[in-house]
């Protein structure tokens, strides 16, 4: 796929992604990559390649002045740095699993600098830069479901929290319908099934439905199954050192309500110590809930009831009261979520981007040669 001409292009950048499509990391490639295109300022031509030789067959026909590799370690396993080297030309590559740890000690080992998608990160490494979210662009006419509907969807990996949600919605509502889109991926082992059924063995309501999907869905697809629901919610464990999760600007991208847990990947829409400017969509509260002694007794009480039904033990912590109700972000609508909107759009990211290239080129026009953990002087917006 090449991109649109600019009128007066800069330069010609290669953006780089693997093959494989069932894989949230190729997803978020091809929404970089179709939202650069619309860049005034560099030509950008998207690459799908499987081996080294792919690769400089691209870099030979192309000519380009840098290249962005949409890089996971396990995507992109041929990738050397020997082999970038010989293009003589700036590598950068996109750091999925994002930390403040990862970015400070990202060195030159394999790219001469790293893109962090993560708004959050303090800039503290001068071969780091950072980027906002994207949201893609998306419009529908779906109504509201007559009966409230909510969904989810990811791949099956642990700490999705899909049994959370199943014990959730139950807790507040006698009728729902709970729609979990979980697909099998590319680079992912996972028993799709056993995850459904451990699910379906947590429904002990007679008005609560579970409607599962495993087809892979692309973008325009999974858009629409969210947007077709009354709330979308997302019950991740902690997951401490994992990278900020894509599914939120998707589901910011279906206009519908949105409902969280405190995971380390929701960081980028909650602060770690729950300030009053974060949205009203989090159902946990900071730090280690306490409980009296009844209260607990009760917890164990109603626990005891779904394991009738299941072998599956889980935290008794899932049965507390939300700090705010699935009916109170529901009721809330999407008002509290304008402002990532604002913050996440289409045009702040390419100009995140064209940023970062005017700076590597910078760099490389004066032939500076950067110390490692030296600050940086650039600091990009923090959408």
């Amino acid at each position: 796929m090449t991109v649109s001409t600019p009128s007066n292009p800069l330069g010609q950048i290669l953006f780089v992604t693997h093959k494989e499509k069932h894989c949230g990391v190729h997803e978020y490639g091809i929404s970089v990559a179709e939202a650069l295109k619309k860049s005034t300022k560099y030509l950008f031509t998207y690459a799908e390649c499987s081996n080294a030789n792919e690769l400089s067959a691209a870099v030979k026909d192309l000519t380009p002045k840098a290249i962005i590799y949409n890089y996971y370690p396990s995507t992109l396993p041929w990738l050397k740095k020997e082999l970038m080297r010989k293009f003589e030309i700036p590598s950068l590559g996109i750091m999925h699993e994002v930390t403040q740890r990862a970015a400070d000690s990202a060195d030159t080992s394999l790219f001469d600098y790293h893109i962090a998608p993560d708004p959050t990160l303090v800039l503290n490494n001068p071969i780091v830069f950072k980027t906002g979210r994207l949201i893609p662009q998306y419009s529908h006419e779906f109504s509201l479901p007559k009966i409230t509907t909510i969904g989810s969807f990811g791949f099956a990996s642990a700490g999705k929290g899909f049994e959370r949600l199943i014990i959730a919605v139950q807790e507040e509502f006698d009728e729902a319908i709970i729609r979990l889109h979980v697909p099998s991926g590319d680079f992912m082992d996972s028993n799709v099934k056993d995850v459904v059924k451990r699910c379906k063995d947590l429904i002990i309501k007679p008005g609560i439905k579970l409607v599962a999907t495993h087809e892979f869905l692309k973008r325009p697809q999974l858009l629409d199954f969210l947007a077709q629901n009354t709330l979308n919610a997302f019950f991740y464990d902690k997951l401490e050192g994992r990278g900020i999760s894509s599914t939120i600007e998707i589901a910011l991208a279906a206009r519908r309500p949105i409902a969280v847990t405190r995971s380390t990947m929701f960081r980028h829409i909650l602060s770690n110590n729950s300030l009053p400017t974060d949205p009203p969509i989090c159902i946990e509260r900071t730090g280690k809930p306490g409980m009296s002694l009844m209260e607990g007794i009760d917890l164990r009480l109603r626990r005891r009831a779904y394991l009738r039904h299941t072998k599956n033990k889980f935290p008794a912590e899932w049965l507390l009261k939300p700090t705010v109700s699935l009916k109170q972000i529901i009721d809330n609508g999407i008002a509290p979520l304008e402002r990532f909107h604002q913050q996440w759009n289409e045009r702040n990211f390419i100009l995140d981007y064209d940023r970062i290239l005017d700076r590597v080129f910078v760099n490389r026009n004066h032939d500076l040669q950067i110390p490692h953990q030296q600050p940086s002087a650039l600091r990009l917006s923090s959408h």
